[in-house]
């Protein structure tokens, strides 16, 4: 059997955690992004987009 540590399931979740913040949840931003209409695009531009 598998013998993991508790070390190791931190470091795991750790980097999944840390690619979902910094690489998947901008790239689906961005593809969000490129749905939007051109006036709502001119908003998320801007930073005044709310929603």
């Amino acid at each position: 059997m598998k013998n993991t540590s508790k070390f190791q399931n931190v470091v795991i979740v750790t980097i999944v955690g840390w690619l979902v913040l910094f690489v998947f949840l901008p790239n689906l931003m961005i593809i969000g992004t490129s749905f939007l209409t051109p006036r709502r695009r001119q908003f998320c531009q801007n930073g005044l987009y709310a929603g």
